[in-house]
């Protein structure tokens, strides 16, 4: 200490050159005889944080709007929450004319307004204030992507399958319906089945051609593991160069909503042998009949309307004084959707949901 105050203060070389020593000294052999211990994590308890991946969270899966993906999708009316769009039922008609100055085929045409609903879709959250204060950033940021993809999967079940406010495909009078198998389904039926949606579509009327084939994953799946009477399996990846194919895999073990459940992109999971591209939807139902069978949907997409609010995401909504009282914040996502698949009726072909024998139709595949 002598040594450092005179050093310091009096600048003395001398001591100066004693402490450098002394340190040069300290550095090469230690001032205490040193130990070592075996530690971990676990030894600091609280002083190691543990650090959450927000962006890597983990949220609950969906199903996405597969089908909802593929149709003609329009901005929503400003105002009301019903429209009409005028529907012809009965069109004149033209004839030969027998002979000259004798009357002209004349057939009074009739016309109806389609009235379409507009549909609230909606789900709400209620959130402690100090998950929200003091959570770790981006609580309610998960929870909104939740809740949106709730929204999506919710709006393409009500696309398929809808009732109330949105009337759905399955649920539109006047669609197409091949007859039931009458046999377990097999390659050679299924074709038959799916080639007779298509040429009813076909021969509709001149407006209407099919264009998308969509089925559950589960019917792919099924398609994907019949094999021919040499075991040789009937659905190929494209890249194999098959010949004479049930059908094409494009997308090997892909799903049709692959990507973020609120997508509004599908893509297609392969083609059919008769060149329609298949799309893959898990709200497609599976208990569809007496039989509980899932369906195949084939139809023209330009003919389904869908209308909906911007970029179809649900906005987002947020209540602080949700029950005050106990510090309760109410997260809420919502959207308004309209759809219609009754313009063109005729334009949908569905197979399946028919039969009522146990093995017949096209109930639950074993793998």
């Amino acid at each position: 200490f002598q040594d450092a105050a005179l050093g310091v203060e009096r600048g003395d070389f001398a001591a100066r050159g004693r402490l450098e020593r002394h340190m040069a000294e300290v550095r090469a052999e230690g001032e205490l005889p040193r130990q070592e211990r075996a530690t971990t994590t676990s030894s600091f308890a609280g002083l190691v944080v543990p650090q959450y991946l927000v962006d890597e969270a983990a949220l609950v899966l969906r199903n996405g709007r597969v089908v909802a993906n593929t149709v003609r999708r329009l901005p929503l009316p400003d105002q009301g929450m019903t429209f009409q769009v005028p529907r012809g039922t009965t069109g004149a008609s033209e004839a030969l004319q027998a002979t000259e100055n004798s009357a002209v085929s004349s057939t009074d045409e009739v016309w109806t307004n389609l009235t379409i609903s507009v549909a609230t879709i909606a789900g709400q959250q209620d959130v402690s204030r100090q998950s929200l204060e003091r959570g770790t950033p981006g609580i309610d940021s998960l929870i909104y992507l939740d809740l949106a993809g709730a929204y999506m999967a919710q709006l393409d079940t009500q696309v398929i399958n809808g009732s109330g406010a949105i009337t759905g495909i399955l649920n539109q009078a006047g669609i197409n319906a091949a007859t039931a198998f009458g046999a377990a389904p097999s390659a050679a039926n299924f074709s038959l089945k799916v080639a007779g949606q298509i040429s009813a579509i076909a021969g509709a009327g001149t407006l209407v051609q099919p264009q998308i084939i969509a089925m559950h994953p589960r019917r792919w799946g099924w398609l994907n593991g019949l094999v021919d009477t040499a075991n040789r399996p009937l659905a190929l990846a494209n890249m194999l160069g098959p010949y004479n194919a049930l059908a094409l895999v494009t997308n090997p073990g892909g799903y049709s909503g692959d990507g973020a459940s609120t997508s509004t992109d599908s893509v297609p999971v392969g083609t059919m042998a008769n060149g329609l591209p298949v799309y893959t939807d898990a709200n497609i139902p599976t208990n569809i009949g007496t039989n509980v069978e899932d369906v195949v949907l084939i139809y023209d997409p330009s003919k389904l309307l869908l209308w909906e609010e911007g970029d179809g995401m649900p906005r987002q909504l947020r209540f602080d004084q949700t029950l005050g009282n106990q510090l309760t914040v109410k997260l809420v996502a919502y959207g308004y959707a309209a759809f219609t698949a009754g313009r063109y009726p005729t334009a949908v072909g569905k197979v399946g949901g028919l039969d009522s024998v146990a093995t017949q139709g096209l109930v639950a595949p074993t793998f």
